[in-house]
């Protein structure tokens, strides 16, 4: 489990069953046998979906964004930029934006992004 047994023991029943079912996701996928980058794309919309309905704890932000700078093609250099947006957006709206997140950066043609 992402959350401690401490936080999720403080929730109200409602909660802890999302929460148990978006831990059943994030095991599914961090479990199964592709790539990081197909891992990071399965794993980005089912904290983002979680976010929209429930406050997100940190946890799930700290576990999702180091795995945003990791191996991620850069052809799409407009896209990434949005999600790292999109990312800080939900972020901000469930009070757990990280100042560090702001050094993500992509290198693309020796141009830093």
């Amino acid at each position: 489990m992402i959350i401690s047994k401490e936080t999720y023991d403080k929730c109200c029943p409602t909660y802890k069953e999302a929460v148990d079912k978006l831990e059943i996701k994030i095991a599914q996928i961090s479990n199964s046998n592709v790539n990081d980058v197909i891992k990071f794309t399965q794993l980005f919309p089912e904290v983002v979906y979680f976010s929209r309905f429930y406050f997100t704890p940190p946890e799930y932000w700290n576990f999702i964004m180091p795995k945003l700078g990791k191996d991620l093609p850069i052809n799409r250099v407009e896209f990434w930029k949005q999600l790292c947006r999109h990312i800080a957006q939900w972020a901000l709206l469930n009070l757990c934006y990280n100042t560090e997140w702001t050094e993500i950066k992509y290198k693309v043609s020796d141009i830093l992004l």
